[in-house]
């Protein structure tokens, strides 16, 4: 079985700085590991394929309840939850 991981953050693409840059960071180095991983992003709209692939990527434009029950609703699919931010 493929352990399959959540990634859950902030901001990543809307901002710069250096939370930002952490983040994408770790998209890039989980689709370099070829780790089956979903992105859920409070704020980014959309990613850059540069750093994670869009077909994984979830980004709720700001709505923080979206955001919240799609990271509750798909919690029990993963193995793992990576988290972005003391934040969240």
């Amino acid at each position: 079985m493929v352990a399959k991981t959540a990634f859950i953050y902030l901001t990543a693409f809307s901002r710069t700085g250096g939370i930002e840059q952490f983040n994408k960071n770790v998209m890039a180095s989980l689709t370099q590991l070829n780790i089956r991983t979903d992105i859920f992003s409070v704020h980014d709209s959309t990613c850059d394929e540069q750093f994670t692939n869009a077909a994984s990527f979830k980004g709720l434009s700001g709505n923080r309840l979206a955001f919240l029950w799609s990271c509750i609703s798909n919690a029990n699919k993963f193995d793992r939850i990576l988290i972005g931010h003391i934040n969240l």
